[in-house]
């Protein structure tokens, strides 16, 4: 069974996992919905489980590849700030990735940063703890390569993406936070 969630991450508690749902601060510390009221069915995330609501429930494992963090890598002038990137890339990838057109081999910058990529975090296919799509080079094509890492490695290795994309000259683009990664 596959559910998607759409929520807002509205703090972290003591040990780092997130809590979420339609809520902001209140005073005191306590989570509150727009009106005023506790909210009682927020849930606690971490990269292996979500609990529900924040206060103790029934959790739900979540295999990190159900869980992912996405950037994107194109070949290409680095655009000015995150509008001109946002635009540059939902034009990229609806041509190259989405389309059911014509299938574009990847260009060979693009190649080139994929198996260096690749080289320090493989893409072992179903053993894979890094990538929740592999092999990675299948979600390249032309200019730009999609990259869907499993939650529980996203830090390590967005950060590691996005400066090897600086070596070689490419553009890194976070689609969820639409902002350019440096």
């Amino acid at each position: 069974m596959l559910v998607v969630l759409a929520v807002a991450v509205v703090e972290d508690d003591a040990d780092g996992a997130a809590l979420a749902g339609d809520a902001v601060q209140g005073g005191g510390g306590a989570l509150v919905g727009g009106g005023g009221q506790r909210l009682g069915a927020l849930l606690r995330i971490t990269d292996r489980e979500i609990t529900g609501p924040a206060d103790g429930g029934d959790s739900v494992a979540c295999d990190d590849a159900a869980v992912s963090y996405d950037l994107a890598v194109w070949d290409g002038d680095r655009p000015f700030d995150n509008r001109a990137a946002s635009s540059t890339y939902d034009e990229l990838y609806e041509r190259y990735l989405e389309s059911d057109d014509v299938a574009v081999p990847p260009a060979s910058r693009i190649v080139a940063y994929v198996e260096a990529l690749v080289a320090r975090y493989p893409d072992d296919g179903d053993r894979s703890v890094v990538w929740a799509s592999s092999p990675v080079i299948d979600e390249a094509s032309g200019p730009i390569v999609y990259l869907v890492m499993s939650y529980g490695k996203a830090e390590e290795v967005s950060e590691f993406a996005a400066a090897l994309a600086r070596e070689h000259g490419l553009v890194c683009f976070d689609p969820q936070g639409e902002c350019l990664r440096s």
